[in-house]
């Protein structure tokens, strides 16, 4: 009850927009940093996190909006039961998924999908990205995909233009935003827009990001998959690190990648800070086959 009346009072401060930092210390109390090796205290402490998140989403926006709750449908996407045995430990949404599939007698997924090979030509090397989607996934979320395997920050205008078998001769063009269109007038509004509408009649679209530094993504239908009864959009490959944001287009980031790559390079030190965490080689995380949430 203390805890619930704490969230209470934080949340009631903050809707009445009264709440400060001050005001935020006070309520919460101090701080405080200790080293922990008790995996079962760990897991106490994350499942007490997750069941704050549920419970100040769900008094933030009300109980008849609880399953709309951005909050709780994240944890959801979080693994649980972790300490102790590891083969305990299952994701929420999977195991609700399973039980639907238990309780209806039906398959879980099964929906027309596209492989797509997404390639960044970067002259030195290539980055290259292998994903599952869905054939009506509209280009807006197609645009937020490509952003989250290439490790883009989404600072940028982009575009998709779908090639003909030539592929040097546009069938459409497609932008996000109306203002777009005072440009092009031939372009597309990009809303509502699903990629079936295109593929697989056509097999190749080029995804533009970032009008200055002009990165083209060339993106090559690979199959049609008819019946797909997995769980997308989904990453099955990925090799090659991409460019940190505003490094210049291709040319900039041939002298960027070549000065990261010798500490005794004048510009090393200068280019070192300017990257923060950017590193030479894909991170391996970023490399393992994985549903892409984004």
């Amino acid at each position: 009850m203390a805890f619930e009346g704490l969230v209470e009072q934080a949340l009631y401060a903050f809707e009445k927009k009264f709440i400060d930092a001050q005001k935020l210390s006070y309520l919460l109390g101090e701080m405080g940093f200790t080293r922990n090796h008790n995996r079962q205290a760990a897991s106490r402490v994350s499942k007490a996190g997750l069941e704050g998140a549920f419970y100040i989403g769900h008094k933030h926006n009300g109980k008849m909006k609880m399953f709309s709750d951005t909050v709780g449908t994240s944890a959801n996407y979080g693994m649980v039961n972790v300490s102790g045995n590891d083969n305990e430990a299952y994701y929420p949404y999977r195991a609700m998924i399973a039980a639907l599939s238990e309780l209806t007698g039906k398959q879980a997924y099964q929906y027309r999908a596209f492989e797509l090979l997404v390639t960044l030509d970067l002259t030195i090397y290539k980055a290259v990205r292998r994903i599952i989607v869905p054939a009506n996934l509209e280009f807006a979320r197609l645009h937020n995909i490509l952003q989250s395997v290439f490790d883009w920050k989404n600072y940028h205008l982009y575009d998709f233009t779908i090639l003909g078998d030539k592929m040097s001769k546009p069938v459409a063009r497609l932008v996000p935003f109306e203002e777009d269109l005072e440009y092009d007038i031939d372009a597309l509004l990009m809303r509502g827009r699903i990629l079936s509408e295109f593929l697989p009649e056509h097999k190749h679209i080029r995804y533009t990001y970032d009008m200055g530094d002009n990165w083209e993504h060339e993106i090559e239908l690979v199959r049609v998959i008819e019946a797909h009864d997995e769980e997308s959009p989904y990453l099955l490959e990925a090799s090659g690190q991409t460019p940190p944001e505003d490094v210049g287009g291709v040319g900039g980031f041939v002298n960027f990648h070549g000065s990261m790559q010798n500490t005794s390079h004048p510009e090393y030190p200068e280019m070192k800070r300017w990257s923060a965490y950017w590193t030479t080689e894909l991170r391996e995380w970023s490399q393992h086959p994985r549903v892409i949430r984004s």
